[in-house]
């Protein structure tokens, strides 16, 4: 009876931590991400003219580290200030559109950098934000080329 007692002390709690690692893994892998579907319309007009996606990383917001989405996408393009257009016609479109950030002077943006976000502090569902980091590459004497990269993020509200 004993060797009972111990066996269940021992699998009860190594079953329900892998209960939790499994639910863990997937709600989060698999999870709609409010951020995520706020910033993919205004970027996919990036993809559409060939912007090379080069990175993402987003998070759902549904666990303890983090409760509020959020959701960033880099791209590679050949002529920063057409796709700069095509982004705020997009924002614009959506009904919201992409103004220069306000200086805080908590940060300087780097040489050749424009951000944009939009316009007041909230998205179309009225709680998102968008921040859009434009930024031409430069030469060895720190001028401005056409070619550069835009990093576009955004969060949604925390989900119920």
């Amino acid at each position: 009876m004993a060797g009972v007692v111990v066996a269940t002390v021992v699998a009860v709690p190594i079953v329900l931590v892998a209960g939790v690692l499994v639910w863990w893994s997937a709600s989060h892998a698999f999870a709609p991400n409010a951020a995520r579907d706020a910033v993919e319309p205004v970027t996919a007009v990036l993809e559409d003219r060939g912007a090379e996606k080069t990175s993402t990383d987003s998070d759902p917001g549904l666990g303890p580290d983090n409760i509020t989405p959020w959701f960033t996408v880099a791209y590679d393009v050949t002529d920063v200030a057409t796709a700069q257009q095509l982004l705020e016609r997009s924002a614009a479109d959506l009904g919201r559109p992409l103004l220069p950030l306000e200086d805080d002077s908590t940060s300087t943006p780097a040489p050749c950098t424009e951000i944009l976000h939009w316009a007041g502090a909230e998205g179309p569902d009225g709680n998102s934000t968008l921040t859009a980091e434009v930024t031409h590459a430069t030469d060895a004497a720190g001028q401005c080329l056409e070619h550069g990269a835009i990093t576009v993020s955004g969060t949604a509200p925390t989900p119920n």
